[in-house]
């Protein structure tokens, strides 16, 4: 049976992302929730009738703000969303958009927007019939919120712009919606506004950015796991002697979950004293990134459950603030992106060893007893993606520009943040499988094998119907590809067994 679930209630990046990529979950909100927000609806529409202000409502919008607006639904109409749906570049994936109606719901569940209750019931609905709006990749700076991705939401709503069944069949969200008994949203006071002017879909990037990030900090404990044994590398370096002496609990954890991976091995080498810094100090550079991991963790699940709208509804009036602006999110995925080049880079070293003649204790060139270049180009692909990954990992915070003639005078850019962040972290998993591919390979080769951990030999054992047959049906590059599917499908593995190890992660 799919779970339901409640989204009134706190959500974490982990639920976001596992939410929105299956499209079997269903969603809800409580109905004495439901009946509290019909209440504060109420207030709202009570205090514009007896001559509240409120931007976006009895005033017009960015630095048309001073002009006032005689009646509300003037600005309630279909022409304000086309104006701010000006995205451009291919689609946004699916689940992208999925988590941002999904965060949406949530943030607007809290009452401080004071939205008539059916644009979140709408927004479950559409979600529960799979309905999902086609988003363009490009065109947020993060404030005011993400207004042009978020028009587009907001356009369906309204039953106009482009949607996707769960069949992949396009078309225009009005007769999509019709088929399937879903009756669009009429204009009302503020609704539009507070459906547009948000951090939801910055904050569901980051979601799948940080998740991905677990998968990938997981997937580079399983491939520097492979690797050490296939140096033979001393366990002394990762013992919790050692570890233990320097005060961070996130090295104590990676040191744990890696000795818990080398636990039963028996593969040891008397005449390696100290190895390399890319094997020797394998806890403390994934201990670092998962240090930074965690903070980054916190702020995305804070910004999914907060109030994220301008202007909100509280004590009974309507005021203007800043919480659209998405700065927590772009420091975050900023932090993110370049908490990965490290252990990213300590990969090249590890697979350059291995492939290294001169450096990999008795291996062949390129693992290779023929006369090509066996794996030679894995090292180069590795060394072509950091390229890419160091253009990226600088910060979209450090550059803004003023908009809306200066009344925004300068911008969070957290969506690009995000989005580049979510880059690194594909790439990044590129990286982690070809080490999975080349450390498997060669640990095969070595007269240990039967020595190692059992956890590692179940790795590698894994790889063997990939390693058959090696380079007489499949180029290399769909070996790699091959490789990250299993390596995608093991970091999931063990990082649902280790959720339910508390002390582990």
């Amino acid at each position: 049976m799919s779970p339901r679930i409640d989204l009134s209630k706190d959500l974490s990046y982990r639920d976001v992302y596992r939410y929105s990529v299956n499209e079997k979950v269903s969603f809800y909100i409580d109905d004495k929730k439901i009946n509290e927000l019909r209440e504060i609806r109420e207030k709202f529409l009570r205090y514009i009738e007896s001559g509240g202000v409120c931007y976006g409502v009895s005033t017009g919008l960015g630095a048309q703000l001073t002009k006032k607006v005689s009646s509300p639904e003037q600005y309630y109409h279909i022409k304000i969303l086309m104006q701010h749906a000006a995205g451009v570049g291919d689609f946004l994936p699916r689940e992208i958009v999925r988590g941002a109606m999904i965060i949406l719901a949530r943030q607007l569940s809290l009452g401080y927007s004071a939205v008539d209750p059916y644009v979140i019931e709408l927004l479950v609905e559409m979600l529960n019939k799979n309905i999902i709006p086609l988003v363009p990749r490009y065109g947020s700076l993060g404030a005011s919120g993400d207004l042009v991705p978020m028009s587009y939401i907001g356009l369906s709503l309204y039953g106009k712009g482009l949607v996707e069944d769960e069949n992949g069949r396009r078309g225009y969200a009005e007769e999509i919606m019709r088929e399937h008994g879903i009756e669009p949203l009429r204009p009302k006071p503020k609704d539009f506004l507070s459906i547009i002017n948000n951090t939801a879909m910055s904050a569901s990037v980051a979601s799948h950015a940080t998740y991905k990030a677990d998968k990938l900090l997981i997937s580079l404990i399983i491939t520097s796991s492979i690797s050490i044994e296939a140096m033979a590398t001393p366990k002394q370096h990762f013992s919790q002697k050692i570890t233990g002496l320097k005060r961070y609990e996130s090295l104590k954890i990676i040191s744990r979950i890696l000795n818990m991976i080398l636990e039963d091995s028996s593969v040891e080498n008397k005449d390696i004293i100290q190895d390399r810094y890319s094997f020797r100090t394998i806890p403390q550079i994934l201990g670092s990134f998962y240090e930074g991991l965690i903070h980054v963790r916190d702020l995305v699940d804070r910004e999914i459950n907060s109030s994220s709208d301008n202007p909100v509804f509280v004590d009974g009036e309507c005021v203007s603030g800043g919480n659209f602006y998405g700065v927590y999110i772009a420091n975050a995925m900023d932090y993110l992106a370049h908490l990965v080049v490290q252990p990213l880079i300590q990969v090249d070293r590890r697979v350059f060893t291995i492939l290294d003649p001169n450096l990999n204790r008795g291996l062949p060139p390129f693992l290779t007893e023929k006369e090509d270049v066996g794996l030679m180009i894995a090292q180069y692909t590795i060394s072509s993606l950091l390229n890419r990954i160091s253009l990226l990992v600088y910060p979209s915070t450090i550059f803004t520009t003023p908009t809306s003639a200066s009344q925004e005078d300068h911008v969070s850019n957290s969506y690009n943040a995000a989005l580049k962040s979510l880059e690194i972290m594909d790439l990044a998993m590129d990286i982690a499988a070809i080490e999975y591919l080349v450390s498997s390979y060669a640990l095969l080769k070595r007269p240990w094998f039967d020595k190692t951990s059992s956890m590692v030999k179940r790795f590698v054992k894994e790889l063997e119907p990939v390693f058959n047959k090696m380079f007489e049906e499949k180029t290399l590059g769909e070996l790699f590809a091959s490789s990250k599917k299993i390596l995608d499908r093991l970091s999931d593995e063990l990082l649902k067994s280790l959720e339910k190890k508390k002390d582990l992660l």
